[in-house]
């Protein structure tokens, strides 16, 4: 499969899911609508082949890959993350960041490292990170959208000379975040379950218990 089809596929599926409703328990964390998730995910679909060439510079900036996932993060640091945790999902951020970025490096310099596909590999990985790492989601999907860009961005300049064009937000940095994102829905929607079950069961054994 070509780079950037797995996002493109990802998108699609979480456009039929919040379309029918599936997410509205999430969207309400994150204080969305239908409609602007709706729109969020059009705009990300639609820009998926679309650069910007900077003037100053021979580099390009995909737009879903590199540009909404920026002013996502944007908006979820200056919205959605709570003052106290700033600096610790700063750092967690960072942490992040680097083991991609050395992970990714120590792909490239041995393959047979690399047991399955990156993009499968990666997103697996994130998941398990952002949930050690922050525990209400809001603050997972933003270090998942961070993260993720900051790494592209700097694994993107680690090759600075080295390819041509330069181009910023890869297919395969966005089959990466999709996927990623895919998963930790999944996961997340799998922990709830679990938690919901546990807490109804809770209830029940102490309404018992003062029969």
């Amino acid at each position: 499969m070509n780079e950037g089809i797995a996002a493109m596929v990802v998108q699609w599926c979480l456009i039929c899911l919040v379309w029918m409703g599936s997410y509205n328990r999430l969207l309400a964390r994150f204080r969305l609508t239908q409609a602007t998730t709706l729109a969020v995910l059009a705009a990300c679909l639609l820009s998926a082949f679309s650069n910007w060439r900077m003037y100053v510079l021979p580099i390009e900036v995909n737009v879903s890959g590199t540009i909404v996932p920026m002013i996502i993060s944007a908006w979820m640091w200056t919205c959605l993350v709570r003052p106290g945790q700033a600096s610790y999902l700063a750092a967690a951020v960072i942490t992040m960041t680097s083991v991609l970025f050395c992970i990714k490096r120590l792909f490239i310099w041995d393959p047979v490292l690399m047991f399955a596909d990156e993009t499968l590999i990666l997103p697996l990985l994130l998941t398990v990170l952002v949930f050690l790492f922050a525990r209400h989601a809001e603050e997972q999907v933003f270090l998942l959208f961070f993260s993720v860009t900051l790494f592209d961005i700097s694994h993107s300049l680690s090759l600075w000379g080295k390819v041509t064009p330069f181009a910023i937000g890869s297919p395969f940095s966005q089959d990466v975040l999709w996927l990623s994102v895919l998963t930790w829905s999944l996961a997340w929607t799998v922990v709830a379950a679990i938690i919901h079950s546990r807490l109804v069961g809770s209830i029940k054994s102490k309404l018992q218990s003062h029969r």
